[in-house]
């Protein structure tokens, strides 16, 4: 059995948050389809997760994080100024 033989996956040019399969063969004959998550990791995709998984634990995180997000953006220029 072939999973895009059955129509149940398709190729794709590109995307955002690929991670290549491993299918495993398991002792009862059935596969489990697993990630792997070591060759290839989309890093931007993986810090959303986090951020939106801890935002939960966090109060007011955007706000605390809005410096960062900025200093990060493109032509930002970093001033040093004293707390």
């Amino acid at each position: 059995m072939c999973l895009q033989n059955e129509g149940i996956i398709e190729p794709v040019q590109f995307s955002d948050r690929a991670i290549p399969i491993v299918p495993v063969l398991k002792a009862d004959g059935n596969v489990r389809i697993c990630g792997d998550y070591i060759s290839t990791a989309n890093l931007e995709s993986l810090v959303d997760q986090y951020l939106n998984y801890f935002g939960r634990f966090l109060p007011n995180l955007s706000s605390e994080l809005a410096p960062l997000h900025q200093l990060l953006q493109k032509n930002a220029k970093f001033l040093w100024e004293k707390p």
